[in-house]
């Protein structure tokens, strides 16, 4: 594995991302999601990834030099120091077993708040419906096959929910998800939609 860079973070930053971190037990789902996509942004903010965060570089071994030849003294502070460095190898795997350990459970926590997220705001959408605040979904007819984006659109909207950066953004992949079942491979867009779309795709490497 390369090295990784010294990075310093003050006990202030721990501090604040500790603050961020324990939102993650609350009970609201909105304010655990919130909190995690605060927390990764704590840490791209540093230049950072979790992975350097939680998997610190352990410490050297000290380099030891034993001359033993009837010297007592000696020959025991050598025996020290080499227990000493078996102590801190030995500590040192048992922080990063811990610490890809914490990584998985962050992944996880990442993977549950991006789907509690997404159910909160298609609630919120259902409860508005029911409200009278949006207009019903209309049901479609599905086409009988779709353009080239089409699919892409319905990958974007289920699989990167939280990479949809606005509500307008997100109401024009949904319209051009029902113009592509609606039309199937006749819909078309203009020039600008279709820059538009692409520039949302490609933050995940989807492209046509």
């Amino acid at each position: 594995m390369p090295a990784k860079s010294a990075v310093t973070v003050t006990e202030a930053e721990v501090l604040q991302l500790t603050k961020i971190l324990r939102l993650l037990a609350s009970d609201q789902v909105g304010e655990r999601a919130a909190a995690a996509l605060k927390a990764h942004a704590w840490v791209q903010a540093r230049g950072l990834d979790w992975e350097t965060l939680l998997l610190p570089e352990p410490p050297p071994p000290p380099q030891v030099s034993v001359s033993v030849g009837g010297q007592g003294h000696e020959a025991l502070q050598a025996k020290a120091l080499m227990t000493q460095a078996t102590a801190l190898l030995r500590e040192a795997q048992d922080k990063q077993q811990a610490a890809e350990y914490c990584q998985r459970v962050a992944e996880d926590m990442r993977r549950d708040a991006e789907r509690k997220l997404a159910e909160l705001r298609a609630a919120q959408l259902a409860a508005s419906v029911a409200g009278g605040g949006a207009s019903p979904v209309r049901p479609i007819q599905p086409a009988a096959n779709q353009p080239a984006w089409g699919a892409l659109v319905d990958q974007m909207l289920a699989d990167h929910e939280l990479l949809i950066r606005s509500p307008k953004e997100r109401q024009f992949l949904l319209d051009q998800q029902e113009r592509a079942l609606r039309y199937g491979g006749s819909a078309r867009l203009t020039e600008r939609q279709e820059a538009w779309l692409r520039a949302i795709l490609q933050r995940v490497g989807l492209t046509w």
